[in-house]
């Protein structure tokens, strides 16, 4: 095997979460409550359920082929060894390769059941989703789709592929061009993650090695190409609707060539910030005296009292959908809308374990974790969730506001700091706070021009203290005094 294989199958590995991550969250995030997916939780005597459900959903994927079940089963022994090499050693070599086969076939015809009843790329979807919830019921499937976020319960990427092109590619004349599994795969994750499918299709330049990545991938754009290019379809398709023209002067390259230079204009400033502390301080060249650290932002509410408005981004995407914008007595911070669920936070613990483990395919980026750590830094209490919810950029589903606070607050980013487009954002909230006529102005748009009686009480104050100066003149000496009043005869 030459170093570039090896190095391959190392990155492909399903790995398992850290334990100093369990120790430290002291929950069971990490684990499958109905449905284990792979080596790491079989056998479980709790998830016995959902494993004897297993068989009949096989037996469904086959229903229609004019293949059997020993067909699938002899694919997947053919590749037995590449399937283990993706999950640790010490769980694989507990099963001999019969059963650790017959584990993934059934394992992935779970999963390829369920992403065919979400997206319904087939004419059997329906009555295979009755039969699911007949048999599961309707809890009992909701907790099934929740165990598929979960990093150590997971199928290989290939293994998926491999069987639904073996069962529908050829036999299934229905499935058109479009429906390739890819595709599909990314309206399934676009779909669970956002509600809806994105218009923009990422080509991936390596595979993903399980499903958990496809919704990492959803949540983010992959690759600073597919990132300029997907700017550029949001700003033919939406131009009518982007931001004010003197934030998207010059093209998408010309964009990304001044958000360097800023970065670099940072670094030479000597700029020494915690992203999401508490404090800031600044020390730039020619200041002898170090400036007092003096306090950012803390929540929303903050950041409205002066004058930074939230919209909802048309980029659905953590890395780049967040954009900070500043004008002459006001600013925009756009976010992409997402939904806050049962599963979000089990999901979100789980991919920031992902980012952040030994080994992962990321190499080290950070982006859905500094995308958690920067909105823990605005939701602080139930007023701040209700300003988001309004502005429709995030969607509750969890019944209160409350409820959305205690989930950013038991999500665990464990200190992790790193560079991202956050930095840049936090700068620019840095020098619009530190901006005092901005400042001003905002805070007396929030007294006297937030609500039309406000409004109505400045105007009728005003004319009153006009009034009062207009009869306190004719009242004084000096308008009796005054040439032009005296009485001639």
């Amino acid at each position: 095997m030459s170093r570039q294989d090896n190095e391959d199958m190392h990155q492909r590995i399903i790995p398992k979460v850290p334990s100093f991550m369990r120790l430290k969250n002291m929950s069971d995030d990490y684990d499958p409550k109905v449905m284990s997916l792979g080596p790491y939780h079989h056998g479980k005597k709790e998830l016995k359920f959902v494993e004897d459900f297993k068989p009949k959903a096989l037996q469904m994927f086959i229903e229609g082929s004019n293949k059997d079940y020993n067909f699938f089963l002899e694919k997947i022994f053919e590749e037995i060894e590449r399937a283990k090499s993706c999950y640790l050693e010490e769980f694989t070599s507990q099963y001999n390769d019969d059963y650790f086969a017959r584990m993934m076939l059934l394992d992935a015809c779970i999963v390829l059941m369920d992403i065919e009843i979400v997206t319904e790329f087939s004419k059997s979807w329906e009555v295979k989703y009755s039969f699911t919830k007949e048999h599961l019921g309707v809890a009992g499937y909701c907790a099934a789709a929740h165990d598929l976020y979960l990093l150590e319960n997971q199928v290989p990427f290939w293994i998926l592929k491999l069987l639904f092109n073996l069962r529908y590619v050829k036999d299934d004349i229905s499935l058109t061009y479009d429906h390739q599994f890819e595709n599909i795969v990314q309206y399934y994750c676009s779909y669970l993650c956002f509600g809806d499918h994105r218009l923009y299709k990422e080509y991936w330049e390596t595979e993903p090695p399980h499903l958990f990545e496809v919704f990492r991938r959803e949540l983010i754009i992959f690759g600073d190409k597919n990132k300029d290019d997907y700017l550029m379809q949001q700003r033919r398709h939406h131009h009518h609707h982007q931001p004010p023209a003197s934030s998207l002067s010059g093209s998408v390259s010309d964009q990304w060539k001044k958000k360097v230079q800023n970065m670099k204009k940072i670094t030479n400033s000597h700029i020494n910030s915690w992203c999401f502390g508490r404090y800031c301080c600044i020390r730039k060249k020619g200041h002898h005296k170090p400036k007092t650290p003096r306090c950012v932002f803390r929540s929303v509410i903050e950041l409205k009292s002066k004058g930074i408005h939230f919209r909802p981004s048309r980029v659905n995407s953590f890395n780049c959908g967040a954009k900070f914008h500043s004008h002459c007595y006001y600013a925009e911070l756009w976010l992409p809308p997402w939904y806050v669920s049962s599963v979000t936070k089990t999901a979100l613990q789980n991919m920031i374990a992902y980012e952040i483990c030994p080994n992962s395919v990321n190499h080290g980026d950070i982006s859905v974790t500094s995308y958690i750590s920067f909105m823990k830094a605005l939701i602080t209490s139930p007023q701040d969730v209700k300003e988001l919810r309004e502005k429709k950029i995030i969607i509750n589903y969890l019944g209160s506001d409350e409820e959305v606070v205690q989930v950013f607050r038991s999500v665990n980013t464990y200190g992790t700091r790193g560079q991202s487009s956050f930095d840049e954002i936090n700068f620019k909230i840095k020098e619009h706070f530190h901006s005092r006529v901005r400042t001003w102005f905002a805070e007396l748009l929030n007294a006297y021009f937030t609500s039309p009686w406000s409004l109505i009480t400045l105007i009728a104050a005003t004319f009153l203290l006009f009034l009062a100066m207009v009869q306190a003149f004719y009242a004084s000496p000096l308008h009796n005094l005054h040439p032009s009043k005296k009485f001639r005869y």
